[in-house]
């Protein structure tokens, strides 16, 4: 009889060590869940299907190994058949996953970069890669066709614009094995394979976007052709030590003064009737105009995009990539 209590006992504690509590099973089946819903349907370019594949299968094994009741382990085959059917490929925000299906990203639609500075959009005979002030950076040049649909991302990984009723391609992409495509925030719309190495972009990182404006120290060329921006009569650059200022005079000059009231520089344009102000042309070049022509800096076609009123009392044009093409030679002149 002692015997036999001995072995209760120690059979009681022993199936009680084999019970997994239900708070357990409950965590794993909402991560399960969460894996699921975020590992093969991700929306942010933060999550990595790669990773995320490799985290629901380790946790699918968890599961296994968990000693959960039958119902839970039920829950987890269930599950298992998600992961392994990723799903319908779909385009959201700044990219577009083709997952099991492909994708279409339709007439009309596009996807914009995370800082809302470019826009891939798909016209109704183009695909258009636009910067915010309106100037295209890429396009498919298909113009003129009757395409299909819109921009096809297939269930192979490639890129294409076919022609309706026919099904000729008008424009790919030329590679296959995409995973997702992202539009970037510098403007480079580039597409990855499963493994997360690009194999196809656009190359419009470097391509040149803004509005064009004058304010504070400086004058900020528009990327749109023909569109000038415009110092006007009256107005002034100011450096951001407050000691120089590049101010349009009503009169016509042109002049850069320290401390407030000492000229250094000059256009030499006072009296003329000048039209406007001082023109950032979309050529790079720096005009005054009456109507002609009275004074320009001679940087036409220079590349030139920001006119800076500098510290040290130099106004200097720049290019983009922060080489100058023109200054007025008047640093640490005061």
């Amino acid at each position: 009889m002692f015997l036999l209590l001995c072995f209760l006992i120690v059979y009681s504690q022993s199936a009680s060590l084999l019970v997994v509590p239900e708070s357990k099973c409950e965590k794993l089946k909402k991560k399960l869940s969460l894996c699921t819903s975020i590992g093969y349907r991700a929306n942010k370019l933060v999550q990595r299907t790669k990773q995320k594949i490799r985290d629901c299968k380790m946790l699918l094994e968890k599961v296994k190994r968990s000693g959960c009741n039958k119902n839970n382990l039920s829950v987890a085959k269930s599950e298992r058949s998600v992961i392994k059917k990723r799903g319908s490929g779909y385009c959201s925000g700044n990219l577009c996953y083709k997952l099991d299906t492909g994708v279409v990203l339709p007439f009309g639609s596009s996807l914009l970069s995370a800082n809302g500075k470019y826009e891939l959009k798909m016209e109704v005979n183009n695909l258009v890669l636009y910067c915010s002030a309106g100037n295209p950076l890429w396009q498919s040049n298909t113009q003129g066709h009757d395409i299909d649909s819109g921009l096809k991302f297939t269930t192979d990984g490639n890129l294409q614009l076919t022609e309706s009723g026919t099904g000729h391609v008008l424009w790919t992409n030329g590679v296959n094995g995409g995973e997702m495509l992202i539009l970037k925030n510098n403007g480079n719309l580039v597409m990855y394979d499963i493994q997360e190495r690009y194999i196809w972009q656009t190359n419009t990182e470097l391509s040149y976007c803004a509005e064009g404006y004058c304010s504070g120290d400086r004058c900020v060329k528009s990327s749109v052709d023909g569109r000038n921006v415009i110092l006007k009569l009256g107005e002034q650059l100011i450096s951001q030590n407050g000691k120089y200022d590049l101010r349009m005079q009503v009169d016509g000059n042109l002049v850069v003064y320290c401390n407030g009231d000492r000229p250094i520089w000059h256009s030499a344009t006072h009296g003329r009737s000048v039209s406007g102000g001082l023109i950032l042309q979309s050529d790079s070049n720096l005009v005054i105009y009456d109507p002609v022509p009275i004074w320009h800096s001679g940087s036409y076609n220079s590349g030139g995009t920001t006119l800076i009123m500098q510290d040290d009392g130099n106004v200097v044009l720049y290019r983009q990539d922060g080489t100058p093409v023109w200054h007025t030679a008047t640093y640490s002149m005061c």
